[in-house]
């Protein structure tokens, strides 16, 4: 490791020399091309015997031999759920054995004891959480933990937590949501007892750890509680924390903000803030040096003992860990140098990565492809970890306009600044042009034709041929959503225009508006792409749109109806992605309005909204389009188009391919629904798998539902600012609709002539 570490610093000291030289000196005196910089760490799949196997725990001695724990869950395993231990040998085969001294255990978190032996906490058949140490690995002894009998307490009641009245939305292994209700306060039988909770109930355990005089700390979210081996409490630590690791005399945490401290283990007491390592979700580790270790989509990152700034030891860039499909779950030290991370793939499973430093690699592969979009997208990250795959010798560099939390540059400074460099003959290889002037890209010429990879792919062609233009394709949409309205079948079937959405209801409102910027933006969607003619302004239109949706506003404001509930938004996490509820999404959930709009990116959010809460699991919740000035309105995104004027032709086009492949487009992101239409079945095949598993019927036919649309509304980020500004103020009051065309017009006069 010692050795290790002097490389990796000698080679730091080597390129920055190089870089200094070669700002000193230009092209080296010799006219010799300099040899690159070599060494770095490559990533190798280790692969599992069954992908759908959690893995607990991963042990490596050094040998040839690794030793996975993994848990089988029912769905996966009915016959024979639980926890096994599979054995690599230096052939390559795996044995799998059952953990017979974890047999009818679940959630087992496990610690080595030193001796060869183990210690485990895990939940019994009565949900019950328990204490147990094996010694041969074949039977296990169950160590009593008397405070965990105690009564759970919190910061409002230092006597037993009551759990009376209380609503809960449980997410299963399936990814199913389902709704807990235990009766509302002004509901319940006032002749129940609430429920008083243990802490032993309380505990959700994320780590268990020996310490070297063999106590046992075992780490929850919210503390970390030290033990004698015979189950003593000896300490408790009151520390929140995504994550930790220890050294055997500190507790190092990361707090939900990311931020690390470290914390003595004898007393409690706070030593010092660390510097944080690059955000983002991921597992620690430590070796017997004191050096920490930290893993999530940007790599592998160390700190040393006393040290002040983590430095990246594994670019993430340049391996799977960067694809959004992917989540580190364990990070392990080899012993050798390297390092194995175990992640949980989205619809696949677990999957294990070895990380092996390679003297003869080079430091940044020798060819470079730059992709650009204006905001960070999760297609684009997956589709960079797949290309980097088949293409180990092409360095992806992902430039990032407007990154997440810079609030110091404006689209229109970047969108500027962009424009100047492919006008010079410049610029990225790929163009991601969401919220890029599309139209003005392909008048100039600026974009290659890509007709040649519609050959033979199977695609959306409704959405696949948006931007074809006499008999030639210059933008490829990699995703889309689509502007929709969720709610009653009755209340839906009154809705055929804009104008529709202001009608007054007696029992409830159409929609429950929280946000005005919030309606605003999605009643955008489907009117927008008709402003602009000619590169001019439609300020007609605009002031009509304005005063429509101000209407709609004043008819469905929360504070008009003030309704018991507090509005607020829920995401939902499934084994097939992810889905989100806004606002007035709730407020449908909830049963406080007849529908709600949404910039629908995932087909998964019409079942969640008929089952997820609020009792509505039948027939009565469908789908239908959102209305505006324009009709049967798709939003293509992930818009993908090749500068005619790069230097890496061939690889940008192989890129795009790539982005439309099923290795990207099966997955579900944020960005939209898949253009691929194997993905899109296979996204069908979801929601009605889960529609079926909570017996909601889907009313639609999502197939034809998608064959109708056929306006495509691409937004253009300047103009969308300067509307959700001005619109905003506008539906508060303070101007009128005319004021704010006028305003609206105003900002964009310059740009639009340009």
């Amino acid at each position: 490791m010692k050795l290790q570490k002097s490389l990796c610093t000698l080679l730091s000291l080597l390129l920055i020399g190089g870089i200094f030289s070669g700002c000193n000196s230009g092209t080296p005196e010799n006219g010799n091309t300099p040899a690159p910089a070599m060494g770095r760490y490559v990533e190798k799949e280790i692969a599992l015997p069954e992908s759908k196997a959690v893995i607990n725990a991963l042990f490596y001695d050094g040998s040839e031999n690794l030793t996975v724990y993994a848990t089988l869950h029912p769905e996966n395993e009915p016959e024979a759920p639980g926890l096994y231990r599979y054995t690599k040998s230096a052939d390559g085969e795996w044995a799998k054995e059952a953990v017979e001294w974890l047999k009818g255990y679940t959630n087992a978190t496990l610690a080595p004891d030193g001796k060869g032996g183990f210690y485990a906490v895990a939940h019994d058949k009565e949900n019950q959480l328990r204490l147990l140490h094996t010694a041969d690995g074949n039977t296990a002894e169950q160590i009593p933990v008397p405070s965990w009998d105690e009564p759970a307490k919190n910061e409002e009641n230092e006597g037993g937590v009551a759990i009376s009245g209380s609503k809960s939305v449980d997410i299963g292994d399936d990814g199913i949501v389902t709704k807990s209700d235990t009766g509302d306060a002004a509901e319940s039988d006032q002749n129940t007892a609430p429920e008083t909770r243990t802490v032993g109930e309380e505990l959700m355990p994320i780590s268990l750890d020996v310490l070297e005089n063999g106590d046992l700390l075992l780490g929850d979210y919210s503390a970390y509680y030290r033990y004698t081996p015979t189950g003593e409490k000896v300490r408790e630590y009151k520390v929140q924390s995504s994550g930790a690791v220890t050294d055997g005399k500190s507790l190092y945490t990361l707090d939900y903000e990311g931020s690390m401290t470290q914390y003595s283990l004898e007393d409690g007491s706070q030593v010092r803030s660390l510097a944080s390592p690059s955000s983002g979700y991921g597992p620690l580790t430590s070796d017997a040096e004191g050096d920490l270790y930290y893993c999530n989509s940007n790599g592998i990152q160390r700190l040393t003992p006393g040290g002040t700034v983590w430095e990246t030891i594994v670019d993430g860039s340049l391996t799977s860990l960067t694809s959004p499909s992917v989540t580190p779950t364990g990070l392990y030290l080899d012993g050798n140098g390297g390092f194995y991370v175990s992640v949980y793939v989205q619809s696949i499973g677990s999957k294990l990565f070895h990380y092996t430093y390679s003297e003869d690699t080079p430091t940044v592969p020798d060819t470079e492809l730059t992709v650009y979009s204006l905001r960070e997208l999760p297609t684009v990250r997956q589709a960079i970890s797949a290309f980097q795959s088949s293409h180990a010798n092409v360095h992806v560099n992902y430039r990032v306009g407007l990154p997440e939390g810079n609030d110091n540059v404006t689209a229109s400074d970047v969108v500027r600044s962009l424009n100047t460099e492919i006008l010079a003959g410049k610029g990225p290889d790929v163009l991601i042009l969401d919220g890029l002037p599309v139209d003005s890209y392909i008048e100039k010429g600026v974009l290659a034709d890509l007709s040649g990879l519609l050959s033979g792919a199977d695609l959306l062609s409704n959405v696949a041929d948006t931007y074809q233009k006499k008999g030639k394709t210059y933008v490829l949409p990699a995703r889309f959503t689509v502007p929709v309205l969720i709610g009653d079948k009755d209340a839906i079937s009154g809705i055929h225009q804009l104008s529709d959405l202001s009608t007054e209801n007696e029992d409830k409102p159409l929609m429950m508006v929280s946000e005005p910027k919030e309606l605003l933006e999605l009643l955008a969607s489907t009117s927008a792409s008709g402003w602009i003619q000619d590169s001019t302004l439609n300020t007609q239109a605009l002031i009509q749109f304005l005063t429509e949706a101000k209407a709609t506003f004043a008819a469905n404001d929360r504070q008009k109806w003030k309704p018991d509930g507090s509005g607020g938004g829920m995401a939902i996490m499934t084994d097939g992605g992810s889905y989100s509820f806004n606002s007035m999404g709730m407020s449908y959930l909830n049963g406080e309005s007849h529908m709600y709009p949404a910039d629908m990116n995932t087909l998964l959010a019409l079942p969640g909204s008929a089952g997820s809460m609020g009792g509505k699991q039948d027939t009565n919740t469908t789908l239908g389009l959102l209305p505006g000035q324009m009709q049967n309105v798709y939003i293509p995104r992930v818009l993908a188009g090749v500068n005619a004027a790069g230097g890496q032709q061939e690889l940008a086009q192989q890129f795009i391919q790539t982005m439309l492949s099923t290795e990207v487009q099966n997955y579900t992101f944020t960005d939209g629904l898949p253009v691929n239409n194997a993905s899109m079945q296979k996204e069908i095949a979801s929601a009605e798998e889960m529609a079926d598993h909570m017996g909601y019927v889907i009313p639609i036919d999502f197939t034809d539902f998608l064959s109708q649309l056929s306006t495509p509304s691409v937004q253009d980020s300047i103009l969308m600012d300067a509307v959700l500004t001005e619109g905003t103020a506008c539906l508060k009051g303070e101007k009128s609709p005319e004021e704010a065309a006028a305003e609206i017009e105003k900002q964009v006069r310059l740009y639009l002539a340009e």
